[in-house]
């Protein structure tokens, strides 16, 4: 029997324990938060995906090109919120990232026509130029139904004098064109949103009948400090286990209570992020003036291929005319099943040992199907409800994680000595995050296709 009874000096710290997780801490994350996996693989940094596993180390997983000392900023700030960046796309080319709506010009006065052939815009008619300073006026389309339509003023002495069609759109019945203008030349028009921290906290236990029992039953004081260890092990990963699939359900489904509060009861998850009329991050996204931070939204009832929603989302929706590209589609059940018999049928199916971001994806542990159709990856996650599909350029999301604030574990601290505690040590498995869709204009949702 072994003479001794202090679990924390046998089983030495529990940092020792969460590094023997990290690896269970990764695979769990990318299997139970898909969206996380993605990113971090999109970001084509392996030694900043395992720094997951490494409380002290800043992690921040995007396909965005930010420099190292604003990763070092976000991981260290208390709030953060979009700054303009140049970001790097897949072909080389790169784009900004606003931190607010675009510049816009100053006046009023002009009246625009927006002239109708089977839903589309095919022309309009100036009946008043107005008078603007500055920029050119950003033009707006309020339709109850219409749908893709992006229009541009032709400027002359400060008036409109025509308006170029860049896109008719679908679906417009009485479109009106509201045109865009500040107080004074070169202000910004809409707010900016203001992300914050969101705090996931887990308790686990490790009960003082297990490590009499191992007391019991090791022969040395070496064999018991194995022992203990690895009890103190399982614990860590059983409360890891735990958060993971909590981080995973809040990825999708979160929605801060108080957004104006310091740190958030719940992030903003995937299906609130990519919307057009939500408050996001403090903006109220319901107001035309706030439009640069809405997502494309259909809710119409569409009947699609794969192929048919990958071209939707990129040129009807618009994400090419705002440099914006499709390179995911999430969906459920009742979709994947459907993409996946078309993906079979044309032979592109995704296997790990031909695609280098899949091949990353499961040797950090995630065995689910992928399909590709149009360029896409489509990924399937069961958390989607059903007839519900969403596009993403993965530039637009960042996911950070709070540098001393990863599954950092705290104790352990014992029980007994707490009026009415259990015969137990506790310690808690504390993890800050801050998921970021940073250009929502680069993302799409449908809810009812079939």
């Amino acid at each position: 029997m072994a003479n001794t009874s202090d679990v924390t000096a046998m089983s030495g710290d529990l940092s020792v324990a969460v590094r023997a997780a990290s690896t269970t801490a990764i695979s769990g994350l990318f299997a139970s938060a898909i969206l996380l996996g993605l990113a971090g693989v999109w970001s084509g940094n392996k030694q900043n995906i395992e720094g997951l596993g490494d409380p002290a180390q800043t992690t921040v997983l995007t396909a965005a090109k930010i420099p190292p000392a604003i990763v070092k900023e976000i991981g260290q700030c208390a709030s953060w919120s979009p700054f303009e960046h140049s970001i790097k796309q897949i072909d080389g080319k790169s784009m900004g990232v606003r931190d607010t709506s675009p510049t816009i010009s100053a006046g009023s006065g002009a009246t625009l026509v927006a002239n109708l052939t089977s839903g589309a815009i095919t022309s309009v008619t100036v009946s008043a130029g107005g008078t603007y300073t500055g920029s050119p006026p950003t033009l707006n389309i309020v339709d109850a139904t219409g749908k893709g339509a992006i229009l541009l003023p032709v400027m002359s002495g400060g008036a409109i004098a025509s308006v170029t069609i860049l896109s008719g759109g679908y679906n417009y019945t009485s479109p009106d064109i509201i045109v865009q203008a500040g107080a004074s030349s070169g202000e910004r028009y809409g707010t900016s949103p203001v992300f914050k921290w969101w705090q996931r906290k887990d308790t686990g236990e490790i009960f003082h009948e297990d490590i009499k029992t191992f007391q019991e039953k090791a022969r040395n004081a070496v064999e018991f400090r194995k022992m203990t260890a690895s009890l103190v092990q399982s614990a860590m990963q059983e409360t890891m286990s735990g958060q993971v699939e909590m981080i995973g359900h809040m990825y999708w489904f979160g929605m801060p209570t108080d957004q104006t509060a310091t740190k958030w009861d719940q992030p903003i998850g995937i299906l609130n992020a990519v919307d057009d009329s939500n408050t996001y991050a403090g903006v109220d996204r319901s107001l035309t003036g706030n439009y640069w931070w809405q997502s494309k939204v259909e809710r119409n009832s569409l009947t699609l291929t794969g192929a048919q929603l990958v071209e939707n989302a990129r040129y009807v929706k618009g994400l090419a005319d705002k440099g914006g590209n499709c390179h995911v589609v999430l969906c459920g059940q009742d979709l994947f099943m459907k993409y996946s018999a078309e993906a079979r049928a044309m032979n592109q199916r995704v296997e790990d040992s031909k695609d280098d971001r899949m091949r990353m994806l499961a040797a950090y542990g995630y065995e689910g199907d992928i399909i590709k159709i149009s360029g896409a990856y489509f990924v399937y996650d069961w958390r989607c409800p059903p007839k519900t599909a969403i596009t993403l350029d993965m530039r637009a999301l960042i996911f950070a994680f709070k540098t001393g604030e990863k599954f950092q574990a705290e104790g352990p601290h014992d029980q007994t000595k707490v009026k009415g505690g259990d015969d137990a040590d506790i310690f808690y498995l504390n993890t800050k995050s801050m998921p970021m869709l940073v250009a929502p204009w680069w993302a799409c949702k449908y809810t009812a296709l079939s």
